[in-house]
């Protein structure tokens, strides 16, 4: 609460001075958008406002007559309309019901991903401003029901992890995380106290004080019944079959010997009249409880359920598949060749799934049937959703600079195939950022050598002028799955900040072209693309470069002022970089240095990472592959002035940022080492965003140090029309 107030009143204290000019200029372009400046981007990020229209996810309620939305609040009625939360801080987002014959639309309350009853019009979704903390029911039509607090049911409470309402919307099944009270505490009676934390290999982990109780509970939040309680337990998913009486659910626990990052995964099954509980299929693949993360679905028929799995059980960070089992013996009857995403059942035999580009605009909707063929649905992008009836299909389209639209269109078999029509946009709504100036933005693809075609997106700098070339600044993502896109962003924000892809119109204010580019390592390009005898860097390094070198014949770039920056696997990816090539004038590599010894990082949190260790195997068996993927053998040599940023000060034994700067030093290379006093993975203090932000401008400023293209008019974004 004290931090959230310094930020509320850091927040006044910059409005204020912007009111008398004393800390930001402005500096409106001749369209009155204003230009990103450093003050201009602290002063957004500071304030929280939203980005985004809508958040990138729906669904259908009310028997396919209405779509549910999580619109920005001032895009369906202003912030006095609506009560803040308790906490003081008023809400970002709203759950929005639009009539897909009227296009009216209905605001239910404040709120975040929203689930609806299939043959129902009941509605359940997390209350904004509550951290998962607060659920709420209504009508589709807005009529609000009841909320219930996840501590009203466990005073040890640590969140709600999953919703699913029966099909008729009668009933709610919930998951609430808890935390068990330990018998450590960091309070010491008096300083001869020993501040020490054990680990023995007789007891590898200690006893994971997390778990979760599954509950059902009616519409108006009545009848609440405690099904079960799984200690060591996470729950991300959960669905509902045979009315009302079996749930299904998707959970984590961890495993000895494994990392804390990539738990075991399993499908399970609960009886709710006995509470009785089992795993229906173990080790499907880790899912994080972020419903993002995976997908379960019961068919229409009752007989099989869909979900998100992985063969070799491994974190999705290298893909994602389907699969489909009975739930008669849970036998897997199909597995996806490739990576896909689950959307729905068509019918009893057919889903519907999203084929993943790199960004949601360059994926595609297909169909799948449960004899494994598949046929694209022409002209529809990616997640679209599946109306009860399967006569509708909607679709959320967010473009390059956060402009957002809803579309319906109609559904119908044709034959032994699906055939889609009347499409019609039924809800518009302008970026949230659309009174910035920004650059024009574009995708740009490529071919590796190995025939690969990653995507990449190109920002314009402000003021382009074909013809003439500009500074590069290359933007590599982190992740790296995900590819280019990041939600609630419409796609990765910049690597500085991590925030906002404004940083990336700060640069082209400065008259920076910004490439963003993916690579194979995302997972999105096919598995057998994806390296297992540590050449991983080397391929991801052909696909950066294909991407650059396409810039540069563009006679966009100017290869003699290039830069590169990078953050958590970006920033690896930097460290390859620049022990692999004199390209580029300068780097900055945030929060990845795991990738200096992968033998060293592989065991530098007192367990062995597990995915790399099924990737390469141990490093004591497989030395040669370690030395391949680490970058500690390869910097005799370099020359590229780099900024090491690391955010918790070179705690962990697998920090190893300060021995990067250290070869850099002793070979006479420029270099500067930052370590910021923080726990976490991004910077949370609003100081330390301006800092490494003024410094890593400085940075790429004094490299790049001819005078840029002085831009002769402002671009902007596309305007967008409201219907």
């Amino acid at each position: 609460m004290v931090r959230r107030l310094a930020y509320v009143l850091l927040a006044a204290w910059s409005i204020a001075a912007s009111a008398t000019g004393d800390v930001v200029d402005n500096g409106a372009a001749p369209n009155g958008r204003i230009v990103v400046t450093p003050d201009v981007l602290m002063d957004h990020l500071i304030l929280g406002k939203p980005e985004l229209a809508a958040m990138p996810e729906l669904s259908w309620a009310d028997n396919g007559r209405r779509v549910l939305l999580s619109m920005a609040l001032d895009d369906v009625q202003t912030t006095r309309d609506i009560a803040p939360d308790d906490d003081g801080i008023s809400d970002a987002y709203a759950i929005a019901s639009i009539d897909v014959d009227s296009a009216q639309i209905t605001v239910i309350g404040p709120g975040y991903r929203p689930v609806a009853a299939p043959r129902g019009d009941t509605v359940a979704y997390y209350v904004s401003g509550a951290n998962g903390h607060e659920i709420a029911f209504a009508r589709s039509n807005g009529q609000r029901l009841c909320s219930l607090r996840d501590r009203d049911l466990i005073p040890n409470a640590s969140g709600f992890q999953a919703l699913a309402l029966t099909a008729d919307g009668k009933r709610l099944a919930f998951a609430i995380g808890y935390t068990e009270s330990t018998a450590h505490s960091d309070d010491r009676s008096s300083n001869t106290d020993a501040a020490v934390r054990v680990f023995d290999t007789l007891h590898p982990e200690p006893p994971s004080n997390h778990g979760v109780v599954l509950w059902t509970i009616d519409e108006h939040c009545r009848e609440p019944r405690r099904v079960a309680q799984l200690r060591r337990y996470r729950v991300g998913q959960l669905a509902w079959l045979d009315r009302g009486r079996t749930i299904m659910g998707v959970a984590q626990t961890p495993v000895p010997g494994r990392t804390q990052t990539s738990p075991r995964t399993d499908l399970l099954r609960f009886d709710t009249r006995s509470g009785a509980w089992r795993t229906f299929i173990s080790n499907i693949g880790g899912q994080t409880p972020n419903h993002r993360s995976g997908f379960l679905a019961v068919a229409p028929s009752g007989e099989d359920i869909a979900f998100t799995y992985e063969q070799d059980g491994l974190a999705y960070q290298l893909r994602r598949q389907l699969a489909v089992a009975s739930l008669a013996n849970g036998r897997i009857t199909l597995v996806s060749a490739d990576p896909r995403q689950g959307a729905g059942w068509l019918d009893g035999r057919t889903l519907l799934i999203t084929k993943p580009g790199a960004h949601p605009l360059l994926s595609r909707t297909a169909t799948l049937s449960l004899d494994g063929s598949e046929r694209d649905i022409g002209g529809i992008p990616g997640h679209a959703a599946i109306s009860p009836d399967a006569t509708k299909l909607a679709w959320l389209e967010k473009d390059l600079y956060g402009n957002s639209s809803l579309s319906i269109a109609s559904n119908r078999r044709a034959g032994s195939t699906w055939a889609v029509g009347d499409r019609r946009v039924v809800w518009q709504a302008p970026s949230k950022l659309a009174r910035y100036a920004r650059g024009v933005r574009r995708f740009v693809e490529c071919q590796s050598t190995d025939g690969v075609r990653p995507a990449a997106i190109l920002v314009l700098p402000l003021g382009y002028a074909p013809g003439n070339r500009y500074p590069l600044l290359v933007d590599v993502h982190g992740g790296p799955r995900g590819g280019l896109d990041s939600v609630p962003d419409p796609y990765v924000p910049g690597s500085v900040l991590v925030r906002s892809t404004l940083e990336h119109d700060l640069w082209a204010a400065k008259g920076y072209a910004v490439l963003l580019p993916d690579y194979r390592a995302s997972g999105l390009y096919g598995f057998d693309k994806i390296a297992r005898d540590g050449s991983d860097f080397e391929r991801d390094f052909e696909d950066i470069m294909c991407q650059v070198q396409t810039v540069i014949d563009q006679g966009i770039a100017d290869a003699g002022r290039m830069a590169v920056i990078g953050n958590s696997h970006g920033a690896k990816q930097v460290t390859w970089i620049v022990t692999h090539t004199d390209r580029f004038k300068a780097a900055i590599a945030k929060e990845g240095s795991g990738s200096v010894n992968y033998s060293v990082a592989w065991g530098s949190r007192g367990q062995m990472h597990q995915q790399i260790t099924w990737m390469l195997g141990a490093p004591y068996e497989h030395p040669e592959k370690y030395r391949r993927i680490s970058v500690m053998d390869s910097v005799g040599g370099v020359s590229t002035p780099t900024m090491f940023v690391e955010h918790r000060g070179a705690r962990r034994a697998g920090d190893l940022y300060p021995w990067m700067f250290a070869a850099w030093q002793a070979q006479g290379v420029r270099a500067q080492l930052r370590l910021y006093d923080e726990e976490r993975h991004s910077l949370q203090r609003p100081a330390d965003w301006r800092d490494v932000l003024d410094a890593s401008i400085a940075w790429i400023d004094e490299h790049l140090a001819r005078e840029p293209v002085t831009p002769l008019s402002h671009s902007a974004a596309p305007e967008i029309k409201l219907p």
